[in-house]
């Protein structure tokens, strides 16, 4: 669903609702990404030689700058999300701005 009530709810309702998903979000990415990716960047610098001696904490902290806080929408590949969305979650855009969106059958 997608609400365009906004100016019905109270901020309050309205925090709730983003804290929760956003909660959700944080939990994948700490649990299914992040790890994988800091694994990935410290042994390809190593392979590269391009891994300095320091704390693994501070190699850790350089990785997640270096790399997720460089993260915006050019980034991003907006017909591969379209594609994720529909292969995985069976929704599918039909119009982008404003959005709109269809629940596809499940198989």
């Amino acid at each position: 669903m997608i609400r365009d009530d906004l100016e019905i709810l109270t901020d309050e309702e309205v925090d709730t609702l983003i804290v929760s998903t956003r909660i959700f979000i944080f939990d994948y990415l700490k649990n299914y990404v992040v790890n994988e990716v800091i694994a990935m960047d410290i042994a390809n610098r190593i392979n590269n030689k391009a891994l300095w001696k320091d704390d693994l904490e501070n190699i850790i902290s350089s990785t997640i700058e270096d790399i997720f806080y460089q993260l915006d929408i050019t980034n991003c590949d907006v017909d591969k999300i379209k594609k994720v969305l529909e292969s995985e979650y069976k929704i599918k855009i039909t119009k982008d701005n404003p959005i709109e969106i269809i629940k596809l059958e499940s198989n």
